[in-house]
């Protein structure tokens, strides 16, 4: 059943066409993720869906007394007194088919016989809507939502809480209300991985339509089942999850590429007739012509280039990058750090994770001298130089435009030897020259991210401290930026919870479990999902902060003797280790392969297969883990 219905809507801001002809139709059940570009219009176009900006042109149809729910980047919830009345609020439709039915039983108490047959009908349609809202139970819908989204504390001010904070509560209200349509616009940002989670598997079975805009690639993959991309205007569809729009948009881009050919080889053999042809037409002459002319006006849009980013490279590193001691750091009752030891060496990419509140921010905070230590020390080597880039993107001028704000006092960024100019630079993030000049306040979201970005990687650092760099950032600003860390000589910490993006750059994890406890897991964001999903016997010492490696496995119990390895198993387990770091490599490989869109208009229809075969090596993964499980629970071969 349609919900929703936009037809042909149009949308320009001066001369910047940003909607041109753009058909969109949502039906119960409809997951669809909407993608495409920063700047590209998809925030415009939700903002049209949810009447907040009229079209130029078009129309858009709803379902008599549709519901629409959304959440706003910066919600207003200066109106509540409280963060439970703020959660309250969101059952209002909920709270008012209640009062109807207490309405309805009432009259049904004293109704002539003849009447209570349409009463019996609205009691039952109005029983199945608070069913379908949730149940009867209000402070237990608010209490529930407010948990599993780790919301502040109900009697918190709304006014008196974080961005993030407050996206969270407004994240509970609407998802509270049920609407037969859910628009969310980067619902993801500011939660933890753990809620991430929790909001991809609710999803999954919400029984409106939700239409989604999002980054997280994994998210996607989970929730949608149907993918539109917004590019030059127009917007294209694509059935299934993100895996699925890959391989679909692989197989148009090659089948365009061979009607290009085909057009191409058709204008070289109407050019040679064209040239040995007589001044004078006939009729069929003019009819040829006029079909040349045809073929060369049929060329296709030129296509977006690819964004590029260069990270500065970093000055001489020193033997000391950064070594912690003993750190430790509480507020009142509440402890963040209690005894934490950490080295970095050349090359270590640490994602640091944990829940919202955890600390993460704090330890950065002390790592750069912004916060004191209450125990231990943080030392920085004689050549180490922080790069810093934080996640609120607090420091852009909004009166400058995007070349001034970059540029700042200088006109190039050195990668290496090579001096580039700051136009050129931006240029490759795919700011041109029109872009460059336009005032920073008046961007997009993600074109903000994007200057962000591009201003705090403009100095050359040996050590980059990056607060949820992933925010705001389109698909393939992500993708250039993960390849961009991944080759990196300097060293990284990024708190992120983007799970695609630390699968793709994390050497080690940095985790925040709570109650002062971090540890550093060894290995890539894989292992340590791995290790997070079974139970250890023993657990790493959170004032070490250290993870054994796989082949060390568990010590084995004094009170429980254990079978031994045969001879080949102690084998298999002496190679484990190389061989999970060869097969996660593998998979790295064939990760980098299905998101590189020069790889995706290569491959084409053979998509499909590098797919297959990513799938391939991910299950061997899974297997060489299940089997370390199993030989590490054993003693040694001859023990």
């Amino acid at each position: 059943m349609t919900l929703l219905s936009a037809r042909g809507l149009n949308k320009a801001y001066g001369a910047k066409t940003i909607l041109a002809g753009v058909d969109l139709t949502l039906s119960a059940g409809d997951r669809v993720g909407l993608i495409g570009r920063n700047g590209t219009g998809k925030s415009t176009l939700v903002r049209i869906l949810i009447d907040d900006v009229e079209a130029d042109a078009g129309e858009i149809i709803r379902r008599r007394d549709l519901t629409i729910g959304s959440v706003d980047q910066n919600p207003d919830l200066t109106g509540f007194e409280s963060v439970q009345a703020a959660l309250l609020s969101g059952l209002a439709r909920h709270q008012a088919v209640t009062a109807e039915l207490h309405a309805v039983n009432e009259r049904m108490e004293t109704a002539e016989e003849a009447a209570l047959i349409p009463l019996v009908e609205r009691q039952a349609e109005l029983s199945a809507e608070i069913e379908r809202l949730g149940g009867w139970n209000l402070e237990h819908l608010a209490d529930a939502m407010g948990d599993a989204l780790r919301v502040p504390p109900k009697d918190r001010s709304p006014t008196s809480l974080s961005l993030g904070e407050q996206r969270r509560v407004a994240l509970a209200m609407v998802l509270l209300s049920r609407p037969d349509v859910l628009i969310l616009d980067e619902p993801t940002n500011h939660l933890d991985v753990t809620t991430i989670q929790w909001l991809q598997d609710h999803l999954t079975g919400y029984p409106g339509a939700i239409l989604l805009v999002t980054h997280d690639r994994y998210f996607l993959d989970d929730v949608a089942n149907r993918i539109v991309e917004l590019d030059r205007g127009h917007l294209s569809a694509y059935a299934g999850n993100y895996t699925a729009y890959i391989v679909e948009r692989a197989e148009r881009e090659a089948q365009a590429a061979r009607a290009e050919e085909r057009r191409q080889s058709a204008i070289r053999s109407e050019l040679k007739w064209v040239r040995r042809s007589a001044p004078a037409r006939t009729t069929k002459q003019k009819a040829r012509l006029e079909r040349f002319d045809a073929l060369v006006a049929a060329r296709p849009a030129a296509a977006e280039g690819e964004a590029v980013l260069h990270i500065p490279h970093p000055p001489r590193i020193g033997k000391t990058i950064l070594e912690i001691r003993g750190l430790k750091k509480a507020f009142g009752q509440r402890t963040l750090i209690d005894g934490l030891d950490l080295t970095l060496k050349k090359g270590d990419r640490i994602g640091i994770v944990g829940p919202n509140g955890a600390g993460k921010t704090t330890f950065v905070r002390m790592v750069l001298e912004q916060e004191p230590a209450d125990a231990g020390t943080v030392k920085q080597g004689v050549n180490t130089k922080i790069v810093y880039a934080d996640q609120a993107r607090a420091d852009l001028d909004d009166s400058n435009s995007v070349r001034q704000e970059v540029a700042g006092d200088n006109d190039q960024v050195f990668v290496g030897e090579r001096a580039i100019p700051v136009p050129t630079f931006l240029d490759h993030l795919l700011f041109d020259d029109a872009a460059q000049r336009t005032p920073v306040g008046a961007l997009s979201g993600g074109e903000r991210s994007r200057v962000a970005l591009a201003k705090s990687l403009r100095e050359p650092g040996n050590l980059l401290i990056l607060d949820e760099p992933t925010n705001d950032l389109d698909l393939n600003t992500l993708r250039v930026l993960e390849d961009a860390l991944v080759r990196y000589p300097g060293c990284v910490l990024a708190i992120s919870h983007d799970r695609y993006f630390l699968d793709r750059i994390a050497t080690a994890v940095l985790a925040f479990e709570g109650h002062g406890r971090v540890v550093l897991y060894e290995g890539s964001y894989a292992m340590f999902r791995e290790r997070q999903q079974r139970p250890s016997e023993d657990p790493p010492s959170p004032t070490k902060a250290a993870a054994p490696r796989p082949s060390a496995g568990p010590k084995p119990s004094p009170k429980k003797p254990r079978t031994r390895r045969t001879f080949k198993q102690e084998q298999a387990f002496g190679r484990m280790e190389t061989d999970i770091m060869e097969a996660e490599a593998a998979v790295m490989s064939l990760q980098d392969t299905v998101n590189d869109p020069a790889a995706i208009r290569e491959l084409g229809p053979k998509m499909k297969d590098k797919l297959a075969e990513l799938e391939a090596a991910e299950r061997r993964v899974e297997g060489l883990y299940a089997e370390w499980a199993v030989l590490s629970e054993l003693e040694p071969y001859g023990a």
